[in-house]
């Protein structure tokens, strides 16, 4: 039987939280560890929940190759992405977004403390150094209402940020690697490279970043200088992501008003470290996930995410390649990310089932199927193998490739886009007959829709519009309907957006009915067949041609349907004209 190593903390989960794991996978046997013995209890795992916090020999866990599933309970991944971890099939989920909540209010508090000043007051309340301490003094305070705060990192914790200021009538700015989804209340979603655009406009900074080799000290003397005078520093991430000593000085001058951080580097801080003595600032010790309910609220994601193993489903925070370098889940993947579970179930009012173990659930889940292998062992004894004792077959290390391939479940290549022919140009951009040419000389010809900048009165609206753009087309090309124009991709080059688009071997109706088409048609049939053309098909019209009812109503009808299957999305086509109704040259 497999076995499944918890360790949460310390000391070894208490009995309580076991039982929830244990009715959720009852299949597994469970180690219970704490942090003392967390890396010997990995050398033998096959599966692991928890976090360690310990030094631990990942390349000596990796080369047993046993160990196939990392469920972590921390959201930062620092802790267990080594090169050879991130190189590895291990799949790795982590818990980004299930202690949003707590860290967003942690974060508000912060803010709020520093803004109204409150440590004074609390000091004037009680002053240890002076008899008598109790006083009544009226200090300046200041409003978050109408300011500008900027957030950097919008995932899990930054976007529940985003939601707790909306109230506040807050001007929200925000960046990150990947820049989709911006929510209503959010007036901008700007990619990660416009940090410093943001630093001059915001008049209080949230850091909410993971830690990597890319947001490694990215807060150092060169950042802190492009804060506005009177802004607010807030790190609410990792202490890793600032230059503590940079920290250090830009309070000690001034730079900007002042900082509130959760966490710091080192930690713990030092009794005698000069940050603890710099000018307005609020330290708490990473306290901002603390909550009485934070492992139930861990072992909730763990067992919808076990559901899902054992249903061979998309796990939930489940990191792809790209986001074991990067160390985060990344948004809009063929993964669910964990915030966006919760509010779902949150608008539906009620949790499902795999975020409760109950009795119930625990039944089911014994009478599921145990899918506890990797995806590999599942395909070892297929028809497509050559049998024990047959002669022939591939290389041992073709085989293996083959087999990685399988576990991993993601894969990348590179490929050439050529544009081959113009096909249109209209108010949005361009469109393009092109090529997609990959591996082996395969060839396929494609649409490519270029989107302009020109009609955008700056750089800002335009990256705005195309966020939105793109959310549209991952809708449209989820409702796999039969006349609407399949979407394939969407992509950017040089900040430009294009999206991949099906090609349609045909032409559109406004070229369809043009005289001169007509025309064309007349001078290649036979006198018999023009005349049964115009009595089914298409006739002459004082303008144009136009198309027998026989023939334009299963046009209409196609339309409709396609029209019909965007308004069940809540999506509304703005723009129906001939030359946006494409005819095959089958007919559809």
């Amino acid at each position: 039987m497999p076995n499944l190593v918890v360790c949460f903390k310390e000391d070894p989960v208490e009995e309580r939280l076991i039982e929830r794991i244990h009715g959720a996978w009852p299949e597994v046997d469970l180690v219970n560890v704490g942090q003392e013995n967390v890396e010997s209890a990995l050398m033998d795992a096959d599966f692991f929940c928890g976090h360690a916090k310990v030094p631990v020999n990942w390349d000596a866990v990796v080369g047993r190759q046993r160990l196939q599933w990392i469920q972590s309970s921390a959201a930062g991944m620092d802790w267990c992405l080594t090169p050879s971890v991130i190189q590895s099939s291990i799949r790795i989920t982590s818990a980004s977004g299930a202690l949003a909540d707590q860290v967003a209010e942690h974060a508000m508090a912060l803010i709020l403390s520093w803004l109204r000043n409150l440590p004074p007051f609390w000091r004037d309340h009680h002053d240890p150094q002076a008899a008598g301490s109790r006083k009544f003094i009226r200090r300046p305070t200041r409003d978050l209402t109408d300011l500008t705060v900027g957030i950097i990192g919008f995932g899990g914790v930054g976007r529940r940020i985003s939601e707790v200021l909306a109230p506040f009538h807050t001007t929200i700015l925000a960046t990150d690697l990947y820049p989709t989804g911006k929510p209503s209340h959010v007036t901008a979603l700007w990619p990660a490279d416009r940090l410093d655009d943001l630093l001059q406009a915001a008049n209080v900074v949230i850091l909410c970043l993971p830690l990597n080799d890319q947001t490694r000290n990215i807060f150092n003397a060169e950042r802190f200088k492009k804060l506005r005078p009177g802004a607010l520093f807030v790190n609410v991430a990792r202490g890793g992501l600032v230059v503590t000593d940079d920290l250090v000085a830009a309070l000690r001058q001034g730079q900007f008003a002042g900082a509130v951080l959760d966490v710091t580097k080192p930690e713990p801080l030092p009794p005698d470290h000069p940050l603890w003595d710099c000018p307005n600032l609020i330290i708490t010790p990473h306290v901002a996930g603390q909550f009485y309910r934070r492992f139930d609220n861990i072992i909730d994601l763990f067992a919808a995410n076990v559901r899902r193993w054992k249903n061979n489903q998309p796990l939930i925070n489940f990191l792809t390649a790209e986001g074991k370098r990067l160390g985060f889940p990344i948004r809009c993947h063929d993964y669910p990310l964990w915030t966006d579970v919760k509010n779902s179930s949150r608008n539906d009012g009620e949790i499902p089932s795999p975020f409760v173990v109950c009795p119930k659930l625990a039944s089911e889940v014994k009478e599921g199927p145990a899918r506890l292998e990797s995806t590999t062992y599942g395909f070892e004894n297929t028809a497509t193998h050559v049998a024990p004792g047959q002669i022939g077959g591939c290389s041992p290390e073709l085989r293996e490739k083959y087999y990685n391939l399988l576990d991993q479940q993601t894969v990348y290549w590179n490929e050439d886009i050529h544009f081959k022919q113009l096909l249109g140009r209209g108010g949005q951009g361009v469109v393009f007959l092109s090529e997609r040419r990959t591996t082996d000389g395969f060839v396929l010809p494609m649409a490519i829709k270029v989107f302009s900048p020109e009609r955008f009165m700056n750089d800002l609206l335009y990256e705005e519009e195309m966020a939105y753009m793109a959310m549209i087309s991952a809708r449209v090309a989820r409702i796999q309907q039969d006349h609407l124009l399949t979407v394939h991709n969407w992509r950017a080059t040089n900040k430009i957006r294009f999206v991949e688009m099906e090609w349609v071997d045909g032409m559109d109706l406004s070229k369809l009915l043009r005289r001169e088409m007509l025309e064309h048609l007349q001078n290649r049939v036979s006198v018999g067949r023009w005349k049964h053309i115009n009595s089914v098909v298409v006739t002459s019209g004082q303008e144009f041609p136009r198309l027998k009812p026989g023939i334009a109503v299963p046009i209409i009808r196609d339309c409709l349907g396609a029209l019909g299957a965007l308004h069940r999305e809540g999506i509304v086509h703005g723009d129906i004209k001939p030359s946006n109704i494409m005819l095959k040259r089958s007919g559809n």
